[in-house]
Formats: C-alpha cells, sequence, structure tokens
C-alpha cells in the first residue's frame, strides 16, 4: 500500500527555492550549433508527455469507487478511510499539478483541452456523503482536517502492524523453545509435509520523514581541473544603437582669421530616429535531464527584433536554469 503524505503546494515550492542552483548556459554556443531549437523541442516534448501521463492517471481515476468510500476526517478508523485517503492524495496531485502547469503548457501551443475535461471530472468525484473532490480542495479549513486526519490513520496503522508484528515474533520465540525441548528430551517425529505458503501480506506505510543529519565537515579542496576546450564563435550579434555624442575636444590655437565666405541655405531638418528595441522574459518549466537533475525552471530572455511582443525562439540571447534541489 502506497504511503501517504499532503505537503502543501506553497510549502513545497519554499523547500524547492531554498535548495535550487542557478545554472548559466552559453547560448551564443548553444545557438550556432543549433542547441536553441533543440532545446525548445526537447522541451515541448517533454511538456507532451507530463500532459499524457497526467491524462492517463485522471482517465484511470474511478469515480465509482470513491462513491463507496467514506470521507476521511477524524476518528475514521475503516478500511474504506485508508482506502480514500489514497485516492484523495492521487486526485489533490492531478489537481494541484494541472492548475501549477497548464499555463506554461499553453504558452508552448500544446492543447491541454482534454486534460481539462479529465480533471474537471476528478474534481467532481465524490464520497459516500455527497463531499466532492473540489469541495475538500477549495476549502482549506476542510483540506487541513482531511490532511490531519489521514496523517493519524497512517500513524495509528503504522503502530498496529509495529504491534502485530512484535506479537508474531514472541510466538516464533516460544516455539523455537518448545521445538528445542522436544528435541532435547524427546524422539524427533516425522517431518510433516510442507505446508501451503501463505498469502503476502499487504506493505506497510512508510515511516515519517526523519531530521536531516548534521552539516558534515567541508572536504580539502580538490585539483584544479584542466583548462576546457575553446568553444565554437557564436554568431555576429545585432549591431548595437549608436552611441551618444561626445564630449566636445579641447579649442585649439586660435588660427588666420580666413576670408569670409558666402552665407549658406540652412539645411532641412534630419527625419526622427527609430525606437530602440525592447528586452524580453519568458520562462518555462524543465523536465529532469541534462540541464536540471530534478526538474526546474527555464529563464530565457532576448531583445524583441520583430515587435510583436512575444521572445520568438530567434530572438533568445540567453538562457539560464533555476533547478530543483534533491
Amino acid at each position: 500500500m502506497r504511503a501517504i503524505r499532503y505537503i502543501s503546494i506553497l510549502a513545497l515550492m519554499t523547500v524547492m527555492l531554498s535548495s535550487c542552483a542557478v545554472r548559466n548556459t552559453d547560448t551564443a554556443t548553444a545557438t550556432a550549433a543549433g542547441g536553441g531549437s533543440t532545446t525548445t523541442t526537447a522541451l515541448i516534448a517533454s511538456s507532451q508527455d507530463n500532459i499524457n501521463s497526467m491524462l492517463a492517471q485522471a482517465s484511470a481515476f474511478s469515480t465509482t469507487v470513491l462513491a463507496t468510500l467514506d470521507v476521511p476526517v477524524a476518528g475514521c478508523d475503516t478500511a474504506n478511510c485508508v482506502t480514500a485517503c489514497e485516492y484523495f492524495e492521487t486526485a489533490y496531485s492531478l489537481v494541484s499539478s494541472y492548475n501549477i502547469y497548464n499555463s506554461s503548457y499553453q504558452s508552448l501551443g500544446l492543447d491541454t483541452s482534454a486534460l481539462k475535461i479529465m480533471i474537471d471530472r476528478v474534481e467532481s468525484a465524490t464520497f459516500t456523503n455527497g463531499t466532492a473532490i473540489a469541495d475538500i480542495i477549495n476549502d482549506p479549513s476542510t483540506l487541513s482536517d482531511v490532511q490531519a486526519a489521514c496523517s493519524v490513520l497512517v500513524s495509528t496503522m503504522a503502530v498496529l502492524l509495529q504491534s502485530q508484528m512484535t506479537a508474531t515474533q514472541a510466538q516464533v520465540a516460544a516455539m523455537q523453545t518448545t521445538l528445542t525441548d522436544a528435541i532435547t528430551n524427546g524422539l524427533q517425529g516425522v517431518a510433516g509435509p510442507q505446508g501451503v505458503a501463505g498469502p503476502t501480506g499487504a506493505r506497510g506505510f512508510d515511516g515519517a520523514q526523519g531530521p536531516a543529519g548534521p552539516l558534515g565537515a567541508t572536504g580539502p579542496q580538490g585539483a584544479t581541473g584542466a583548462t576546457g576546450a575553446t568553444g565554437a564563435t557564436g554568431i555576429q550579434g545585432i549591431a548595437g544603437a549608436t552611441g551618444a555624442q561626445g564630449p566636445a575636444g579641447a579649442v585649439g590655437a586660435q588660427g588666420p582669421a580666413g576670408v569670409a565666405g558666402a552665407q549658406g541655405i540652412a539645411g532641412a531638418a534630419g527625419a526622427a530616429g527609430t525606437n530602440g528595441l525592447s528586452s524580453l522574459i519568458d520562462m518555462t518549466s524543465e523536465a529532469a535531464g541534462g540541464n536540471c537533475a530534478n526538474d526546474g525552471v527555464k529563464i530565457m530572455s532576448g531583445v524583441d527584433i520583430n515587435g510583436n511582443g512575444v521572445l520568438d525562439p530567434g530572438e533568445i540571447d540567453n538562457i539560464k536554469y533555476v533547478c530543483n534541489g534533491l
């Protein structure tokens, strides 16, 4: 049986951000080697895989099963409540993930309409008393009560299993003592036939997360690694805007007076200069892989060359990653 853990989205994001590391990428080199297009394609493919996975989980979620379960509340100790906690964990995880990542998937041009339909079905799933998943998730007080009840229920079941294990060990010890006495004081009887193997016991609940161990001593400074090969030269960047007028030079020595020339015709006023280009920033989720070991966020920036207000792939000048910690 799967362990049940409930962590609020806000707390989870706080832990992730506090342990993340920023990784810089040489965008010019990546662009020269065709890396920019490959990274975007990989991100879209990874995001589509996530959508397909969530869609499969949501489709497999059974409303008819939930309709036979008790709502997990304080004091609930039946087998139905244990199973209800597992189903609620699945539904809560699906809805939370959809709410966090859907806008990023849509910004990549991916179709999430089918997933939205299945998430709505998950939220509308009801327990025995008619309470819907959405009623629990959207009510902070009810959500807190259900999460606390499930946590207590898991702890209670863990204590019960430990008690049963202790009793079994005592029975085994008594049997060993009886067998030793029989061998010592009497003849050994003919071995009986092999008994039928009993059914495999249910998987126990995972224990609570232990406290973090003390910080180890800092290790010695490692040797400096060899200098890496020089990367390929990047493409020529966009020409910068003309700089401001420099300060006037020092006045030179007075030259001899020249012959006064005729008054020239005043020139026409010059045309107004073009507006400067805007800088844009775009953030998308980054799946686990070469850039981030445990998922993260990809931050792209560049100049809006075509002025359409969107950071197009060809306009990306810099990429950074904010990766999740272990």
